[in-house]
């Protein structure tokens, strides 16, 4: 694999990341307006980090996994 094709994957699981936080952020305000309550408690925001972070430990075994299988096959 090459820098770039790394730089794209980074680059890639920080976006997910973002639109992530993003999304929990609409979420909290639209549990606000309809509650009047800020009812998304910590632990749900956990869970959506824990996701993001999934996302990108998975991304990062599968660059792993590409790159062993082009050093064996180069």
């Amino acid at each position: 694999m090459n820098a770039g094709h790394d730089k794209e994957w980074v680059e890639m699981l920080a976006e997910y990341r973002r639109a992530i936080e993003e999304s929990a952020d609409i979420l909290e305000e639209i549990e606000y307006q309809v509650t009047g309550q800020d009812e998304l408690n910590s632990a749900q925001l956990h869970q959506l980090y824990d996701m993001a972070e999934d996302a990108a430990e998975t991304g990062r075994i599968r660059r792993a996994e590409a790159n062993l299988a082009w050093r064996r096959a180069g």
